[in-house]
């Protein structure tokens, strides 16, 4: 558990400078006759712990999250230091205590004199969004209950997609209540009208337990346009035969944070404080159709991709303390994915945090819709996590019709009611154990063969997921064709055997708490052993491919006349079709790597005290194939810094360096640092060598002792060890 003070000072390093000072952002604007929306971050926060103001509710869930009811972040923003500010004539417009920070309404011409006061950090601009047209629409459907008979009407095809009307069945038989009972879901989005025949089971039994406008400050959250009635219905709908959502017996909590007229602005400050207001309240699950990155109205720059690493933009900053303080949150990927260039990171925020659930879009043939926005985030992580009905959706319009639209917006609510029926089905286990369960459901789509950043972890299952337990390990197995195989057995490694895949290819084993680590072992029909699967943490989701064949892999030292065995090593391996590497450790100086479907495949070696070997292209053509790898020696003593020109414009720019000791000291620590072309120190790292960590491969991630990205210009890296210094040149480069 992260104690206070660490969880502040950790909040304030991502947000903004360690100084007192105007964001750049905001320089320029001081001279100018203008009112700005702006941040101020204030210093420091009374020394008594105030006692939060929250509901049991909330309360029992930041305990089952390990989270203490009453912690510094929860100490309310000083009243003296709005007063300060407020008296210089700016207007207060939402206070976000977790981060000891208030928005404000401010002159340009009072910037200066904010950023000054004494109880000041920093002022921060406020990003405003110009809201995207609304996604283009089918003709107007009127409700016909000939057009369709079956229980779930227009919603049908949409709820199939994931299993749910399954999960209806299984929630009925076991528990005899609504689905979604006992939860509470919020939703900040923008006006929820709830005069369409779809809510008429929320205002039956009182289902809104509590509304906010974040907005215009009103108390009327049914102002502005459709958008969160459309994606509120997905959930909350009930009209038996025409249209049915997913969880329409849960409570709910709406927050509108959203201005919906095209000239106007929405502003994150309006998620953050609905996101604290919902947490107080005991909300489990958030569904968020809100995406922040591109389409910002000027002078504010739209985020670049750096900002999303879930933890640089307001929202996402509330996003990840409302997930350390229990709550489940699911956010629509964004609906970015064809404004740039393929492969690029299109990822809006708050769905880029770790932790937070974030949802692509497919159609009905489950394949990606072009426009759903994709990952990676800055840092590396995959996203999104997984994908739902999102392209051509039905959704209620005017009184009594419905509608075809899409949007992430639409797949973002579905999935979040699909986490609604697992928290029922699991009541009591915390919303990490809830997501555990949500991604172990998952099936690859069709059209993906591992995770990525376009899928996810794919298509939930919400029948399976809410079957699952804390031991579920859930076992799909495919052949090379991507084709599910029935009748695959699952053995322990006595050879019993322990499960049958079905007609879907599906086994779900119990494996118990004494079961980890384990090995299982997959059958093909002929009940030879094909495959292994490590079991050392559940739920577990494993996908299989039978493999085709095998390759054997040695490893053997090109130095002297005869070239002798590397006993150990490591090899990396892509497979045909595959888009990174994978490793597997060599010992013995081979391994055996199984492959899954003909085609060239890519395999490179690495072991202590030699180069890595040249990338080799194989051919697999036939079940059983042989390879050798040749590595080089490297010198007895020697520093390797790796690339020296880096761009910051990369992905995921960084700077590898391998460090070989000539001899390993007793108690010498190695240290290295990167220093500016000034001498300055910038970054710095030190550990004690022992054997087996000799060479040592490290990374830096061009960012500095701050978790800042540093600046393009030449830099210094210098390592120390055992009395000698080294010393080479990187240039960083935009």
């Amino acid at each position: 558990m992260r104690s206070p003070v660490l969880f502040i000072t950790w909040l304030f390093i991502t947000v903004i400078p360690v100084h007192a000072a105007l964001n750049a952002k905001l320089l320029s604007f001081t001279e100018m006759d203008t009112t700005l929306s702006v941040w101020v971050v204030f210093e420091g926060k009374p020394q008594s712990l105030h006692k939060s103001r929250i509901t049991t509710r909330a309360a029992k869930r930041r305990a089952k999250a390990n989270f203490p009811r009453h912690h510094y972040s929860d100490i309310p923003v000083s009243t003296e230091n709005i007063r300060q500010v407020t008296k210089l004539g700016a207007r207060l417009v939402h206070t976000f205590k977790w981060a000891n920070a208030a928005s404000f309404d401010c002159h340009a011409s009072l910037l200066d004199r904010v950023s000054v006061l004494s109880c000041v950090k920093t002022v921060l601009p406020v990003r405003t969004f110009i809201r995207k047209p609304p996604t283009p629409v089918q003709p107007g459907l009127r409700k016909s209950r000939s057009l369709k008979n079956e229980r779930y009407g227009f919603s049908e095809d949409q709820l199939n997609l994931v299993s749910i009307p399954a999960a209806h069945v299984f929630i009925d038989s076991r528990y005899g209540a609504p689905p979604g009972e006992g939860v509470v879901i919020g939703f900040l989005d923008s006006g929820f009208d709830l005069d369409h025949d779809v809510f008429s089971y929320v205002h039956e039994h009182h289902s809104v337990v509590a509304d906010s406008d974040f907005v215009d400050h009103d108390g009327d959250v049914s102002q502005s346009d459709d958008h969160g009635t459309k994606t509120l219905s997905l959930v909350a709908g009930y009209a038996p035969g025409t249209f049915m959502g997913a969880a329409w017996g849960a409570r709910f909590v709406l927050a509108r944070t959203e201005e919906a007229a095209y000239e106007r602005h929405i502003e994150e400050d309006n998620w953050a404080a609905a996101i604290v207001w919902a947490e107080s309240l005991g909300v489990d699950i958030v569904n968020s159709s809100l995406g922040y990155r591109y389409t910002f109205d000027p002078p504010d720059e739209d985020y670049t991709f750096e900002d999303m690493d879930g933890r640089s933009t307001i929202v996402s900053l509330a996003a990840r303390a409302a997930v350390e303080r229990g709550m489940l949150i699911v956010n629509s990927a964004g609906n970015d994915g064809m404004l740039t260039a393929t492969g690029d990171s299109t990822l809006n925020a708050p769905a880029d945090v770790e932790g937070v659930v974030a949802v692509g879009a497919v159609g009905k043939d489950s394949a990606v819709a072009l426009w759903s926005s994709h990952g990676p985030t800055a840092d590396g992580r995959i996203k999104p996590d997984c994908v739902a009905y999102g392209s051509i959706v039905n959704v209620p319009h005017g009184i009594d019709g419905f509608r075809l639209e899409s949007g992430t917006s639409y797949s973002s609510p579905i999935t979040a009611g699909v986490c609604a029926l697992i928290q029922q089905s699991h009541p009591g286990h915390a919303a990490e154990m809830i997501r555990s369960y949500l991604y172990a459901s998952c099936m690859l789509t069709p059209w993906q063969d591992t995770i990525d950043n376009t899928y996810g972890r794919g298509i939930p299952d919400a029948a399976l997921a809410c079957r699952l337990t804390p031991h579920s390990v859930v076992i799909h197995v495919r052949d090379t064709s991507r084709n599910s195989v029935s009748n695959v057995s699952i053995y322990d490694n006595n050879q019993n055997v322990l499960g049958i895949t079905d007609s879907i290819g599906l086994s779900i084993l119990e494996a118990g708490e004494a079961m980890h680590p384990k090995t299982l072992y997959i059958g093909a029909q002929s009940g030879d052993i094909r495959q292994q699967v490590q079991v050392d943490t559940t739920p577990l989701r494993k996908n299989i491919d039978l493999p085709l064949g095998y390759v054997k892999v040695s490893l053997l030292d090109t130095a002297g006349e005869v070239p002798r065995t590397i006993e150990q090593g490591t090899l990396y391996w892509r497979a045909p079709d595959d888009t990174k590497y994978y490793s597997y450790p060599i010992t013995g100086g081979f391994t055996i790597i199984h492959f899954t479907r003909f085609g060239a495949a890519h395999l490179y070696a690495s072991a202590k005290g030699y180069f890595s070997s040249d990338t080799l292209t194989l051919d697999l053509l036939q079940p059983e194939m042989i390879a050798t790898l040749y590595l080089k020696r490297r010198p007895v003593e020697q520093l390797i810094v790796y690339p020296n020109v880096v761009r910051l414009s990369h992905p995921v720019p960084h700077v590898n360096y391998d460090f070989i000791a000539a001899e390993l000291q007793e108690n010498e620590r190695m240290e290295a640092s990167i220093r500016s072309i000034d001498g300055d120190l910038v970054w710095s790292h030190s550990e004690y060598l022992i054997e087996g960590t000799s060479p040592r491969v490290t990374r830096w991630d061009c960012r500095n002792q701050k978790g800042r990205r540093i600046a393009p210009g030449m830099y210094i890296f210098l390592l120390r060890y055992n009395g000698k210094s080294y010393k080479r040149e990187i240039l960083i480069v935009g």
